[in-house]
């Protein structure tokens, strides 16, 4: 007896420890893209460009907008579960739901599990597009970064070659 208590609460152990790494690995996943995000935009801030501070101001902007929407598709999300299990229980549980003296609940059941799942379907539609276009601007701030440190690189390769040269110069007379 003590001996499958003991077995049962390393299994719980176990898994809890199993479902935080889980948890830790989607919560890694999600900040390393948040990182990169940001490192875009501050190495884009390096720049001091007109291009680069609208770039930065843009996706900052994109990304409330994605959060935004990513709020609505859980709220719509929700009220769908909701309606759904509301009509489910009065299905289960009620004779003649439909039709008998709750008719006004089932339809007002059925008429917020229908608007929740259209709005749902529109909120992830929105969602992939502001996704897109989010993604869109971290491709066009990568490309500014890359051609940022492109001419950092070029003033950085011409700087020691005309000290040498002048170094030499001056050496050889």
């Amino acid at each position: 007896m003590e001996k499958t208590a003991a077995s049962r609460s390393d299994t719980q152990a176990a898994f809890s420890e199993g479902s935080r790494f889980g948890s830790e690995r989607s919560k890694v996943t999600a900040s390393a893209g948040r990182r990169e995000t940001e490192l875009l935009k501050h190495t884009t801030g390096f720049g001091d460009c007109h291009e680069c501070r609208n770039l930065v101001e843009t996706i900052a902007q994109a990304e409330r907008d994605l959060r935004c929407v990513q709020r609505a598709v859980s709220l719509m999300a929700t009220f769908t579960v909701l309606a759904t299990v509301g009509f489910g229980y009065g299905l289960a549980l009620q004779e003649n739901f439909p039709h008998g003296p709750f008719r006004f609940v089932a339809w007002f059941i059925a008429a917020l599990g229908l608007t929740s799942l259209i709005s749902l379907v529109i909120f992830a539609a929105l969602w992939l597009a502001y996704r897109g276009k989010l993604i869109g601007l971290l491709l066009e701030c990568r490309r500014l970064v890359t051609k940022l440190l492109e001419v950092r690189q070029a003033e950085l390769s011409r700087e020691p070659l005309a000290s040498e040269s002048t170094g030499r110069h001056s050496s050889s007379p």
